[in-house]
């Protein structure tokens, strides 16, 4: 059975309870409640919910358009019946108008059922779609992880706010950037379900500690802003305190393990100069990496004077250009020649790939510049790729000219530690060595000992796995972090690369010389060849000869030169 509950408006001699036996016999669990007067209305219209209203049109201390308002106030979703002696034209019309649902003869008619069914189900249908409608609302304003309001709702929040400081620049507001300490720890050992799980906590300590006083949004992975209006730097400073402690206190329990966190806010104060909403997000993102970069769970507050902010919005500008030159093809590939020792005209000569970048004018832009920001925003996997299709298009463009040669040659191809830990990054060299079926001898990757050696477990078989498809591999910039020698034992590569900082002052550095030479024993020994980098002038050349090192790179052989 159907359960309804109906309001039945109108004076006693009217038996409403006729209308509820037809509707007990048609199957429906009916509750029909009556309302003698305008005052029970008000109290009853308040109190309980309805599915439908039955009114007479004919009432004695109050009309049938009082009542109609009044429902209509209260719940305009309401349906409303209404009945009389008889049909007026002019009085059906202005009911409807008034938002009356149907009108029928006072007299029970047939179609009472009919009706109350029809209302029931509009009714229904209405309530669905509103629900529909705020749910649509809700996700469209809210994170639906968290709850707070997600960055579409934090940026019309703040577009009001500026309007405000507009109109009157006397009012005082803040935004906190704040990123947790942590959370990359809890993603990559517990998964993804624990890091939502994390959010969910501290999305609960934001409301604790904001109450009624600002407004929270999560505007990405572990990001939050908070907007604290009529707030000072000072009250706003110590609510980023009250934050901070609040976080620290959470002890995150996955499983049998036990994680603290932690977390970093930038703190701007929002002035008449602040006009767009990206500035600001820059600014205070700026001030939150100053404050990790400080140390971590602190707070940084944004400044004119920021060292680290103008280097961090300089970055963040080179991240729009470097996407926009990937999508409009502005790299080109340089190359620079590698040479066998001792040089002459017999020497073997190898290629390293060179990335450059060219504006819309045409200059060119060294990877010094734009590089630091690749690295920071996961640009060098994107990179990389650009870097491993053009230079296996040139290598195939020119196989028949390459096989003329005296000596076989090789290209060195960099390749970023992003892209070792790209679980994808194999597979895409893979198909670009199926699609220019280019001979893999001719290829060279190589990454820098660093890299190398942050993850030998995970440098070990990626280089295996390239060399296992005939490709070469180099460690580049030996020597750099001076580890021990012991872990070249356990790393398959071909070539050594020399870090150029001993190699630029061998000629001047007695102990720069030693080093060189001993490295190269040390690579001879184990059946690895080396490369000398930063090759600048004649004398060196030849100390590198007395070492005996293999292979010489540097301006003393030749500049690097555009492939096309």
């Amino acid at each position: 059975m159907k359960d309804i509950n109906i309001l039945s408006i109108g004076s006693e001699d009217y038996n409403f309870s006729r209308i509820e036996k037809i509707l007990k016999l048609a199957s429906y669990n009916l509750e029909l409640v009556h309302c003698p007067d305008l005052l029970d209305l008000k109290i009853k219209i308040q109190k309980d919910s309805w599915d439908l209203i039955l009114t007479e049109i004919q009432l004695t201390d109050f009309t049938y358009k009082e009542v109609i308002d009044l429902i209509k106030e209260k719940n305009p979703e309401i349906s409303i019946v209404l009945f009389s002696n008889q049909i007026n034209l002019n009085i059906a019309i202005e009911a409807i108008r008034l938002g009356v649902n149907d009108y029928l003869k006072k007299e029970i008619p047939d179609r009472i059922i009919a009706v109350v069914a029809r209302e029931i189900r509009e009714a229904e249908s209405r309530s669905a779609r509103k629900m529909a409608e705020e749910a649509v609302f809700y996700m469209a304003y809210h994170d639906p992880l968290t709850g707070l309001a997600n960055r579409y709702s934090f940026e019309n929040k703040l577009i009001k706010i500026l309007e405000e400081k507009k109109s009157n620049p006397d009012l005082n507001h803040c935004i906190l950037y704040l990123d947790l300490d942590q959370f990359k720890i809890v993603n990559d050992t517990c998964g993804h379900q624990a890091g939502d799980d994390l959010l969910r906590l501290v999305s609960v300590a934001l409301n604790q500690v904001i109450k009624k006083e600002g407004f929270a949004a999560r505007i990405g992975g572990d990001e939050f802003v908070i907007i604290l209006e009529n707030s000072d730097l000072m009250r706003s400073k110590e609510f980023a305190n009250n934050l901070l402690k609040k976080i620290s206190e959470i002890r995150f329990h996955f499983h049998e393990k036990v994680f603290s966190i932690g977390g970093s806010i930038g703190l701007l104060q929002i002035e008449e100069t602040h006009s767009d909403i990206n500035e600001i997000l820059s600014l205070v993102d700026v001030a939150c990496y100053s404050a990790k970069e400080s140390g971590r769970n602190r707070i940084h507050i944004s400044n004119s004077e920021d060292t680290i902010g103008s280097i961090r919005i300089a970055e963040m500008r080179w991240l729009n250009v470097l996407i926009t030159s990937l999508e409009k093809n502005q790299f080109t590939l340089y190359k620079q020649p590698i040479v066998s020792v001792p040089y002459s005209g017999d020497s073997i000569i190898f290629y390293e790939f060179l990335l450059r970048l060219r504006d819309d004018h045409k200059n060119l832009i060294m990877p010094d510049v734009f590089m630091r920001a690749a690295e920071r925003y996961d640009m060098m996997p994107s990179l990389d790729r650009w870097v491993v299709n053009h230079a296996f298009a040139y290598i195939a463009k020119n196989t028949e000219n390459l096989k003329k040669l005296k000596n076989k040659s090789c290209f060195f191809i960099n390749l970023s530690g992003a892209s070792l830990n790209d679980e994808t990054f194999f597979d895409f060299v893979d198909k670009k060595f199926l699609e220019y079926s280019i001979e893999p001898s001719l290829i060279c990757f190589e990454i820098t000992e660093t890299v190398a050696i942050s993850d030998l477990k995970k440098s070990n078989r990626f280089i295996q796995e390239i060399r296992k498809k005939g490709f070469y591999f180099a460690l580049d910039d030996f020597g750099s972090g001076m580890s021990s020698f012991s872990y070249l034992k356990n790393l398959p590569v071909d070539f050594l690369k020399i870090d150029g900082s001993f190699i630029r002052d061998m000629t001047l550095n007695s102990l720069d010389y030693t080093i060189v030479e001993s490295m190269h024993k040390i690579a001879a020994s184990i059946g690895l060849r080396t490369v000398a980098e930063f090759v600048e002038n004649v004398e060196t050349l030849k100390l590198l000869e007395k070492i005996g090192i293999n292979f010489a790179q540097g301006y003393a052989i030749a500049y690097p030169t555009a492939i096309d």
